[in-house]
């Protein structure tokens, strides 16, 4: 773990490689997107995410906010698998979606924050060293993580949609984002003062 600023130094340079790697325009339009395969919502299972009300985030600046986990409710997801993820202190900016995209709903960096949360995590424990799980692990504790969300009364279910964040989070920049070696990520943990 880092300090607070090394991480959120080291966060937001990630941030600008990535974007930098992506062409001026998404290798896809939202719209009339013509895909060279689907991936159907249903093939990933059902997981269970709890304290999605008790998610705190403090913003940062333009383009991050910090997790700072309920001490007593943390978000929690767990896979069908058994497997639990619970988000520690970290700096997001939600999904990374280029911003061409927000007006489209769904494609918002913030509507399906808690999938979002838990990927985050997943991704800045592997910059840490501190998971062996691999871009497809990640990826698809994602995707089951989105299609848990969309079947809760809280979010839309939008198939179309589904495919679309699967398309970019599967993506050659997300893997290239994946592949460096930034350092660690994520800030050291929260002493009772910082809350």
């Amino acid at each position: 773990m880092a300090n607070r600023d090394e991480a959120l130094k080291r966060k937001m340079a990630l941030f600008r490689d990535l974007r930098q790697r992506m062409p001026d325009r998404a290798p896809f339009e939202p719209d009339g997107i013509q895909r060279a395969f689907a991936v159907d919502i249903e093939s990933f299972p059902m997981g269970r995410l709890e304290n999605v009300d008790s998610i705190h985030l403090n913003w940062v600046n333009e383009r991050f906010f910090e997790y700072v986990p309920d001490g007593a409710h943390p978000l929690r997801f767990s896979r069908s698998t058994g497997e639990q993820i619970t988000p520690g202190r970290m700096f997001t900016d939600g999904g990374s979606i280029p911003r061409e995209f927000w007006w489209k709903q769904g494609l918002s960096p913030w509507e399906y924050g808690p999938a979002y949360l838990i990927h985050d995590w997943e991704f800045d424990l592997h910059h840490c060293h501190e998971s062996a799980s691999t871009f497809e692990e990640v990826r698809d504790t994602m995707m089951e993580a989105l299609q848990t969300l969309m079947t809760m009364p809280v979010v839309t279910y939008r198939p179309v949609v589904f495919e679309l964040i699967y398309e970019g989070i599967n993506s050659r920049y997300a893997r290239s984002a994946w592949n460096q070696d930034p350092g660690c990520t994520l800030p050291e943990p929260a002493v009772k003062a910082d809350l």
